[in-house]
């Protein structure tokens, strides 16, 4: 078919049709929408990487030997897979909204997945050193206790979850004097800790591990305390405003 009867052919579609040029503002509608939507699929790998980063380097590895686990085996455990599964996810997204924008058909796959890792991996890096990462953890914890556990952390409690082994974790609920304290672990049962004398300033409301020995069903007597990761209450104001924004989101879009 030569190019005459292309363009004849075309025509008559047009007409049958009655096809319209869609007008401009579609087309630059519809790249920003492209690309907006790229820039928010990266951001959430980047968060997604920051809590993963977070949640590895507050894992417990001076104490692996403890639980009885290898230092490979005690690291492909302290990944935190739901976060790992959403990075794939939103790279996946990501790579194809790039391949949909007007540069995605010039690099091939293995140089646009590259970029977008590296990418991600330097944004998650700085939203870590800005505490994004330990902020989520934290509102997670906060507000979603049962998704935290399921999901975030579980593995680490459930770890500090075991007495009989010498291991013991939760929130202190009472200071009684110098020598004990009170304690209620995860699985909200009562226990009174008898404190060594080298320990850590503890300050009622807090969370800590243990190390030492079960005494009989409600008494443990520890050898050292360990503060609890989340016992790092955010100090910069990114927590404070999510914090703001999920308690009141309709004052939020009204202030502004």
């Amino acid at each position: 078919m030569n190019k005459a009867k292309i363009s004849l052919e075309t025509l008559r579609k047009i007409k049958e049709e009655k096809l319209k040029p869609s007008p401009r503002w579609a087309f630059v509608a519809k790249k920003m929408a492209l690309w907006t939507g790229l820039a928010l699929t990266v951001l959430a790998v980047a968060v997604a990487g920051a809590v993963m980063i977070f949640v590895i380097k507050m894992s417990d590895f001076d104490y692996y030997d403890k639980f009885g686990e290898s230092l490979p085996g005690f690291f492909l455990r302290s990944i935190p897979y739901f976060w790992l599964l959403l990075a794939v996810i939103c790279i996946s997204a990501a790579f194809v909204e790039f391949k949909h924008t007007n540069m995605g058909y010039k690099y091939r796959f293995n140089v646009i997945v590259i970029a977008l890792l590296v990418v991600s991996v330097v944004l998650g890096g700085m939203m870590h050193f800005l505490g994004v990462g330990r902020d989520i953890d934290r509102l997670a914890f906060d507000r979603l206790p049962a998704f935290h556990r399921m999901l975030m952390n579980d593995r680490a409690e459930s770890i500090w979850q075991n007495p009989e082994r010498g291991l013991l974790a939760g929130q202190v609920i009472g200071i009684n004097g110098v020598e004990n304290l009170t304690l209620v672990d995860f699985d909200q049962h009562t226990w009174i800790i008898i404190l060594p004398p080298v320990r850590p300033e503890i300050q009622e409301g807090v969370f800590i591990k243990t190390i030492g020995k079960q005494l009989d069903a409600n008494t443990f007597a520890a050898v050292r305390i360990i503060p609890w990761n989340r016992n790092l209450m955010p100090s910069r104001p990114f927590h404070a405003k999510l914090t703001t924004l999920i308690n009141n989101p309709l004052n939020h879009a009204t202030s502004k």
